[in-house]
C-alpha cells in the first residue's frame, strides 16, 4: 500500500513517517509533502493509495486538497488530521467522503489501526472490483455462445415454434440488414481426418485464416458445426465495388491459403444475399447446395 503524508510542520511529518516504517508492515511512504501545493504534484505522479493530510495548512488546505483528489484520483482514501478546535471544521469534509479523521495529538496506534482498515478496505474494493470484471466477461461469453447457438437453430430450422424469433434477433443484437453465408468444409490432404486432437488444431488454423482474410468484413459470426465444418454469415454491406467478386476472390485466397499453409483440400459454398434474418434458414441451405455441388 502506497502512503503519502502531508503536513506544514516537518517534525510532525517525521513522527508520523517514523511510525509507519517501524510499523513492520507492507506499507510504502511514497512522498512527505510539507504544503498543499506540494501534494498535488505528487499525488499525480505517485498515485498513492492513501493520502494522510493535516486539515489546516497554509495555502491549500486539508479540505482543497481532499476536493482535488476526489475530482481526480477517486480510488485514493483521505485521511485527516485535525484538532479538538477545528473538528466542527473537518466536518465540511464529510461530502467529500473522507476515509477518517485523527485528532491530534495521534497516538501511534491509532495511526496504524486506522492504516490497517484502510489497507482492508482497499482490498476488499480491489477483490469486489476482479470479481465485477470476471462476471463481466463470463456473461458477455455466455452471451456470446447463446448468439452463436441461436444463429445454428435459426441457420438449421431447428428453432421450436414458442422461440418468438424477431424478439431473439432484437436481444442479440443481429442486425445483418443484407447478408451472405459461406459454408466451408475441409480436409487433410496428407491424412484422413480421425485425430480429435489435430482435427482441432487444424480447425483452429483454418478459422485464424478465415478470420484475417475476412478481417474488413466488420460484422461477422462464426459457427462451428464439426471439425472439418463451419459457416460465417457475413454483412455484404461494408464490402465496397463488387461485392460477389470480392467475397469470391478473399474466398478463393482462404483455400489457397489453407493448401499451402496446412496441406488442406477446402471447399466454400456460398449462398445468394438476403436482407432479412428470418430468412437464414433458406440462405444457409444455399450455402449447403452450392458446397455439395
Amino acid at each position: 500500500m502506497k502512503i503519502l503524508l502531508v503536513d506544514d510542520e516537518s517534525i510532525v511529518l517525521r513522527g508520523i513517517s517514523t511510525i509507519i516504517k517501524k510499523s513492520g508492515r507492507d506499507w510504502e511512504i511514497v512522498a512527505e509533502c510539507l504544503s498543499g501545493e506540494e501534494a498535488l504534484s505528487a499525488i499525480d505522479f505517485y498515485c498513492p493509495d492513501v493520502v494522510i493530510s493535516d486539515i489546516r495548512m497554509y495555502g491549500v488546505s486539508g479540505i482543497e486538497l481532499a476536493e482535488k483528489i476526489r475530482e481526480k484520483h477517486s480510488d485514493t482514501l483521505v485521511i485527516l488530521l485535525t484538532g479538538y478546535a477545528e473538528f466542527s471544521y473537518a466536518q465540511q469534509a464529510v461530502k467529500l467522503n473522507v476515509f477518517d479523521y485523527l485528532l491530534k495529538p495521534t497516538p501511534y496506534k491509532d495511526i496504524l489501526e486506522c492504516l490497517s482498515r484502510a489497507e482492508a478496505y482497499i482490498k476488499e474494493k480491489r477483490h469486489k472490483k476482479l470479481q465485477e470484471a470476471a462476471l463481466s466477461t463470463q456473461l458477455s461469453e455466455n452471451k456470446a455462445v447463446l448468439r452463436e447457438k441461436f444463429l445454428h437453430d435459426l441457420m438449421k430450422g431447428l428453432l421450436p415454434v414458442s422461440v418468438d424469433v424477431p424478439e431473439k434477433i432484437k436481444e442479440y443484437q443481429i442486425d445483418f440488414s443484407r447478408f451472405i453465408i459461406l459454408n466451408l468444409c475441409h480436409v487433410s490432404a496428407k491424412k484422413p481426418p480421425g485425430n480429435d486432437c489435430r482435427d482441432k488444431s487444424l480447425l483452429d488454423c483454418s478459422l485464424d485464416i478465415f478470420r484475417e482474410i475476412f478481417s474488413e468484413v466488420q460484422n461477422m459470426v462464426v459457427i462451428t458445426e464439426s471439425l472439418q465444418n463451419f459457416a460465417a454469415v457475413l454483412e455484404t454491406v461494408p464490402i465496397k465495388d463488387d461485392w460477389k467478386e470480392k467475397v469470391r476472390k478473399m474466398a478463393t485466397t482462404v483455400s489457397d491459403m489453407l493448401r499451402e499453409k496446412l496441406g488442406v483440400k477446402c471447399h466454400i459454398g456460398i449462398s445468394e444475399t438476403r436482407n432479412d434474418a428470418e430468412e437464414m434458414f433458406d440462405c444457409y441451405n444455399q450455402s449447403v447446395y452450392a458446397l455439395e455441388t
